[in-house]
């Protein structure tokens, strides 16, 4: 076999490479805004989100929470809101289809204003039926 025959294909194998590094790049920084939002680092989050990392990213964890689930899900009720304020969505879902609001509502004390931030976003979203 001519080299010249595999040639276009090493071409490919490589390219598919460098955009599997750049797709580890990118979950290595969602990663670390996780990581900020269960350790309830305000600060840290502000450097990442700043840095370009999408708020709503999902590391590849299985659970596919984004940072403010995460947020919610460990009752960080200040970085609950920071994500909110940097443009979070208040309608992500895990991979169980659980939202936001299903997780402020649980594990302990509500953050009331979290869930009613979420009903508000979700009632904007849901048409009305019977207006004329």
């Amino acid at each position: 076999m001519k080299i010249e025959s595999v040639l276009p294909f090493i071409v490919i194998l490589f390219a598919g490479c460098r955009a599997t590094m750049t797709d580890i790049a990118a979950d290595k920084r969602c990663q670390a805004l996780v990581n900020a939002a269960i350790d309830n680092d305000v600060t840290e989050a502000a450097n990442i989100i700043s840095s370009g990392v999408d708020v709503d990213c999902r590391a590849k964890t299985g659970t596919l929470f984004t940072p403010l689930l995460w947020a919610v899900y460990y009752r960080n009720s200040e970085m609950a809101y920071y994500l909110v304020e940097q443009g979070a969505s208040l309608t992500a879902e895990d991979s169980a289809g659980h939202d936001v609001e299903d997780y402020a509502i649980s594990g302990g004390e509500p953050l009331e204003k979290l869930v009613d931030m979420c009903r508000a976003e979700k009632e904007k979203k849901t048409p009305t039926k019977g207006i004329k």
